[in-house]
């Protein structure tokens, strides 16, 4: 599982993703989570996991509590 922040300079995370999923083998199995610390639009949220580019979100700040739910819902779905 990768933890990505959703802008990182040039890049967002999802284009991350992307292009580690097409490293294959790994990047087919790695479950990826968009970390952002603004309000995402429920709707893009689901275009990229229909897309298969992300698992899930979490938005800051979180809490120990919010990580380890958001772990646990992406791994073990």
């Amino acid at each position: 599982m990768v933890l990505l922040d959703f802008r990182l300079g040039d890049m967002t995370g999802d284009l991350v993703a992307r292009k580690i999923r097409e490293m294959k083998p790994m990047g087919l199995k790695t479950k990826f989570v968009l970390i952002a610390a603004f309000e995402f639009d429920e709707g893009v949220v689901s275009k990229l996991k229909e897309a298969m580019a992300i698992e899930g979100k979490l938005d800051k700040p979180f809490g120990l509590l919010d990580l380890e739910k958001t772990i646990t819902e992406t791994l073990l779905p």
